[in-house]
């Protein structure tokens, strides 16, 4: 027995849910099986670097953290991931909480599933893997039965759905009352215009990114892939229609004299910026967050009375919400 097998027969086997064959057949999916076809001989580190843009460790430890900041917050029961990827998130989870029985990570991408999870999923949770059942299916149709499901969490996957409200209406019928959802995504700025958005997804994924992550080589473009850019409102809006109570709300950011000259330069309209061709293809800060960030940089001894944001390694925006009853 070779070292992947042995590693496969440590874990639980993956469930398959039915998704449809037009979005396994998409670019976005077809793509990332490429892509962790490409990294399947890698160690787990190199896979996690390359996929999530930490190590074993540093994903442990960012998770954590993360849960350092909502310390009221424990995660208990039966849970689900949203989009598990290479099942970082719910790795570290089950780390954490002892009190965790199971999570289901549901991930769309069938070879990332099979090909990568084994060796992710133990180099960080070690004998605590047997908590997670790996899952090739859709946010958008969970096979668990309605409120069996005492939390839901993810990370970077929801602003991936093509129609949110549908996606958190899913997350709301398998949740208890009650039950959390924690959401760690990208959510911009409420003055992001239609015409930037467009742009945004218009934005086409150059040769030497497809060759260096195992892409097809036909034109790809960030829509093509998969994004969506969502407005703060709209995440907010989505929550409260679909009967979710939003009970926190943190922006994580870096901090850094280089992240805040390019924030300077987002706060420019993107008219400018385009014809400039200076960072169009980014969304300006959210309210308050150049500020609280040059406060932190000088030092400022004065206690800032902004709660919103915290010092972070990577940016961003946390939502604490919980089915209503």
């Amino acid at each position: 027995m070779d070292n992947n097998e042995s590693i496969t027969n440590n874990i639980n086997d993956v469930i398959v849910w039915p998704i449809p064959a037009e979005i396994l057949e998409s670019p976005s999916v077809t793509n990332r099986n490429l892509f962790a076809q490409k990294l399947k001989d890698e160690n787990p580190n190199k896979i996690l670097q390359t996929y999530a843009y930490f190590d074993c460790l540093e994903i442990d430890s960012f998770y954590s953290s993360v849960f350092d900041l909502i310390p009221d917050i424990k995660l208990v029961g039966a849970g689900v991931e949203l989009g598990a990827g290479t099942c970082g998130f719910t790795s570290a989870v089950c780390k954490k909480f002892s009190d965790i029985k199971t999570i289901h990570a549901v991930e769309l991408v069938p070879d990332v599933v099979r090909l990568l999870q084994p060796k992710t999923i133990l180099s960080i949770c070690g004998e605590k893997a047997g908590k997670i059942e790996r899952v090739i299916g859709s946010f958008d149709n969970l096979q668990l039965a309605d409120e069996s499901t005492d939390f839901a969490i993810e990370v970077e996957s929801l602003h991936h759905s093509d129609n949110i409200e549908k996606t958190l209406r899913e997350v709301h019928r398998v949740l208890k009352i009650g039950g959390l959802l924690i959401i760690l995504d990208r959510v911009h700025n409420n003055s992001l215009s239609e015409e930037q958005i467009e742009f945004m997804l218009n934005v086409e994924y150059s040769d030497e990114w497809k060759i260096k992550n195992g892409y097809d080589m036909s034109t790809l473009t960030r829509r093509d892939n998969g994004e969506h850019e969502i407005r703060l409102t709209e995440w907010m809006t989505a929550l409260e229609k679909t009967g979710f109570s939003i009970e926190k709300r943190l922006e994580l950011r870096e901090i850094s004299l280089k992240k805040i000259i390019k924030s300077l330069i987002l706060t420019l309209p993107f008219k400018v910026r385009k014809f400039l061709n200076i960072f169009p293809s980014r969304a300006m800060p959210q309210e308050g967050e150049l500020l609280w960030m040059l406060r932190h940089l000088l030092k400022y001894k004065k206690k800032s009375k902004n709660y919103l944001f915290k010092r972070s390694i990577r940016d961003y925006t946390i939502f604490v919400a919980r089915k209503s009853a």
